[in-house]
């Protein structure tokens, strides 16, 4: 190595901080000093051979020392991305040859932890103009040593390396070197040792997206490698081979053509195998095959050998079911906080409107996905313990590739009795196992959007079946996935199939709600009172995709709708509710001012407004607004305490961020103060009558906040304040009068603010000035 030597001293006191940031890990403000001393310590002149030489030179068998080395490691890995990341850190040409060299000297160290910090610090080297020849020779040199360990290690380096730079490594000038490069991993998939030959392929993998033309010409060859070694006694080669071919597939199937069979047949038997890691990866493929229309005529000769083992994989197993049952929940137990993850707000403000839409953010249940298909709800992000929400298993990829199937092949996926509707009906008629019953539902569910006409010809006979299984008596599991299923075909249920210009539609309608649709409300209103959350939530759900589609169909089932909500709201927890909150949201959206009847009001005003009033700020819902401008006048007596908590909202927010200055000015705790100013907007749009009695007892509150508002830091909050703004010059314009002078300046300098910001949230608050500006124009 080169002839730099440090100062033994100061290496020690480096090494010591180094450790303890690994040791010293219970007091967190101590943790911040050590931190701090770290950060000063990278301003040195020479920091970057000071974490080098610890990292390759520091050699020792000690615990706590391979900590220090892998900490510098670590640090010096950082300080060469900083460097090609064209930041204001800067090393010498001497400082990266010398961080090299001692990486090369650590990559052949004994120990495999060291090994593996230096090909973290040799693969940031990827990112310089030229993907550092040096650096990638060195590393193929050693991924060819004759100690295995080393070779391994070099290889997961080389792999890093690619994955870092293979952006740097397509371009045309870098061609040479990635020609030698392929010819060299080409060899190495025939390696002796499964971690060679697995790095190899995982290091090809990264180029497949942009497709180099170096690889492009070996590309047939490159398949044809991957067929070799498909029954590779170790399952991390048979996954990295699975994705490889997923990555080939998604470049372009007609590629894959003349091996199609082989490939075909290996990723069905990577679908069984003992690995699930494999089975997940080769399921994959079938989505992305899906995913393109021009593959329709390449996968239609295997369909019916794909969709059964799809179905088959769709079966929960025992393994899952333990856990689900683990996480059901009594519905008296107050969810935790960290289970109520709360969506960050967005204003629906985002350029005035003279109405608000109650789709416009937030859940919209037409927009359901089939990835949310599993156990719960369309809410992947709410609870972090839920195994059913956060882990992605081969049931839903199984359940997402049969979604896409349908997708592409609509109704002609249905048109081969053996293809699908078979082994459909012979889950469906499993009575002695109610895991393949609710594989069979899933099933149909997953078709729902995809094979509408043919699915509608059994839908008469099906429905039935699905309400039988939301009963009492019916695994709790079969319930959530009947919501789910019933949901995913609310088109069907919410309109008979005839022309309404047909002399018996009449009849024909009253049919369809005797038969159909009154049974399956009636069944979604039984499981939102069920006593576990799931199914709860999962009622919830499939209620408002209902609401969605049906929208005035509903209006002869408000009365016991509003009198589920009603005690739903009496017994939900936090995380519910707020989806309760959607779900009376898409209600109002959709039977409009039907549900301005007196006894609708008393039914729906009385339980909501008392559950809004208790709700924390940081879970308020905007779904108040959506009510207000669905009845409209109706809704006036309840709105004072509705407008006094907003005032109170935004004057307390105000308050905490005057008295804390260390609170950053665009946190998310300014959320509520937004939702307060929005629905200030929606109310005042919608009920201006009310607004008026409520400024006539207490005129000055408002506008005093309002100024503060038009003045916060964060952009949302002041797009919000002038969209208010302009809404009480429109419709109150003599309580706004005596201000104008003291808001309309802010006004205008926001205006101005618009050519010196490229940022897309000012426009949308510059349009909301000049809007209530406007509007102060002609009224005044």
């Amino acid at each position: 190595m080169q002839s730099w030597q440090p100062d033994e001293s100061l290496a020690n006191q480096l090494a010591q901080q180094l450790l303890l940031l690994v040791t010293d890990v219970q007091d967190k403000e101590r943790q911040k000093i050590h931190m701090q001393n770290i950060t000063n310590f990278n301003n040195h002149p020479d920091a970057s051979n000071y974490y080098a030489y610890i990292l390759a030179c520091l050699e020792s068998n000690d615990a706590n020392l391979t900590y220090i080395r892998e900490i510098a490691g670590t640090q010096l890995r950082n300080l060469i991305k900083r460097h090609f990341a064209k930041s204001e850190f800067h090393m010498s040409a001497e400082h990266l040859q010398y961080a090299k060299l001692c990486g090369f000297h650590a990559l052949r160290d004994s120990n495999k932890k060291i090994r593996e910090s230096a090909g973290n610090v040799l693969a940031a080297f990827a990112a310089s103009q030229d993907a550092d020849r040096q650096v990638l020779q060195k590393i193929l040199e050693l991924s060819n040593s004759p100690a295995t360990d080393i070779a391994e290690s070099a290889m997961k380096s080389l792999y890093e390396f690619c994955d870092e730079g293979h952006v740097n490594l397509c371009n045309q000038s870098n061609f040479p070197v990635l020609d030698v490069l392929l010819v060299e991993l080409f060899l190495r998939i025939d390696h002796s040792s499964s971690k060679v030959r697995m790095y190899a392929i995982r290091s090809i993998n990264p180029f497949i997206f942009n497709q180099p033309e170096p690889l492009m010409d070996r590309l047939d060859l490159f398949i044809e490698k991957l067929s070799q070694f498909s029954q590779d006694s170790d399952s991390n080669v048979r996954k990295v081979i699975c994705e490889a071919l997923v990555l080939v597939l998604d470049t372009g199937a007609q590629r894959m053509a003349p091996q199609l069979n082989p490939i075909v047949e290996y990723i069905l038997k990577a679908m069984n195998d003992e690995d699930e890691d494999v089975a997940l990866e080769a399921c994959e493929f079938w989505s992305v095959f899906a995913d393109r229309e021009e593959n329709a005529t390449l996968l239609r000769p295997y369909l019916k050998f794909v969709v059964p083992i799809l179905l088959e994989k769709m079966i929960y197993s025992e393994e899952e079911i333990s856990i689900l049952d683990g996480e059901d929940e009594d519905v008296n137990k107050p969810d935790a906080d960290k289970d109520v993850l709360v969506k960050g707000y967005r204003s629906r403000n985002i350029s005035h409107q003279s109405s608000v839409d109650p789709n416009q953010d937030g859940a919209n249940p037409e927009e359901e996905k089939l990835d949310d298909y599993d156990d719960d709800d369309d809410d992947d992000d709410d609870d972090e313990e839920d195994y059913s929400e956060q882990m992605w298993t081969i049931r839903k990829c199984a359940a997402g590739a049969l979604d896409a199937f349908s997708t592409l092949y609509k109704d002609e996926l249905l048109a081969d009795q053996l293809v699908f509707l078979a082994p459909l009906s012979r889950l469906l008629a499993n009575n002695s196992d109610w895991k393949h019953q609710e594989c069979g539902i899933l099933a149909l569910g997953a078709v729902a959007e995809g094979c509408r006409l043919s699915m509608s010809m059994h839908l008469g006979s099906l429905i039935p079946f699905l309400v039988q299984n939301l009963n009492e008596n019916s695994k709790r599991l079969v319930k959530i996935i009947t919501c789910w299923t019933l949901g995913r075909y609310s088109w069907w249920l919410s309109r008979p199939i005839a022309s309404k210009t047909d002399p018996a539609y009449s009849s024909i309608r009253e049919k369809h709600h005797i038969d159909f649709l009154h049974p399956v409300v009636s069944g979604l209103l039984n499981t939102m009172l069920n006593s576990s959350k799931h199914v709860q939530k999962a009622g919830c759900s499939a209620l408002a995709s209902l609401e969605t589609e049906a929208t005035t169909e509903l209006v002869p089932y408000l009365t016991p709708i509003l009198q589920t909500i009603g005690r739903a709201f009496e017994k939900y927890q936090r995380k519910n509710t707020l989806l309760l909150f959607d779900t009376v949201e898409t209600l109002a959206d959709g039977v409009k001012q039907q549900l301005g009847n007196p006894e609708h009001m008393e039914l729906l005003m009385i339980p909501l407004i008392r559950k809004w009033q208790m709700t924390k700020d940081n879970d308020l819902d905007i779904c108040i607004s959506a009510v207000s401008h669905a009845i409209g006048t109706p809704f006036g007596p309840y709105l004072p305490p509705i407008w006094q908590r907003c005032l109170n909202i935004i004057e307390k927010t105000i308050m905490q961020f005057e008295s804390d200055p260390s609170l950053p000015p665009e946190s998310d705790e300014k959320d509520p103060m937004i939702v307060a100013l929005d629905l200030l907007c929606s109310v005042s749009q919608d009920l201006p009558e009310f607004v008026n009695l409520l400024l006539n007892e207490n005129p000055n509150q408002l506008f005093q906040l309002l100024f503060r508002s038009m003045q916060d830091k964060k952009l949302e909050v002041r797009q919000s304040a002038f969209a208010l703004l302009g809404d009480l010059a429109s419709s109150m314009f003599d309580h706004l009068k005596p201000h104008i002078g003291t808001l309309l300046p802010y006004a205008i300098v926001e205006l101005e603010a618009i050519h010196i910001s490229n940022n897309q949230q000012q426009f949308s608050v510059t349009n909301n000035a000049a809007w209530a500006v406007g509007e102060i124009s002609l009224k005044a």
